[in-house]
């Protein structure tokens, strides 16, 4: 009974391996196509694009408000010292 048990699972297991095989050189091969791969890529470069140039913006105003900030703090020193 256990080594009729064993064989289906193994049968079962070889059989989902397949499967997953099959599955994926069909993925690989629809994603390999030029036309495919040439709208995936410029969609690709356009969600990066936006993401660097949001991150750029972000970083330049958080610089703008340290030097914001530093200047401040220069300023109250300077007035500090004039008393």
């Amino acid at each position: 009974m256990k080594a009729i048990t064993k064989d289906v699972i193994k049968k079962a297991k070889d059989r989902i391996r397949n499967a997953a095989k099959s599955v994926l050189e069909n993925v690989e091969k629809e994603l390999l196509k030029p036309e495919v791969r040439k709208e995936n890529t410029e969609q690709i470069k356009k969600t990066a694009k936006k993401s660097i140039l949001e991150k750029l913006a972000e970083n330049r105003r958080k610089v703008a408000e340290r030097d914001a900030a530093r200047r401040k703090t220069k300023q109250n020193h300077y007035d500090r010292d004039s008393l």
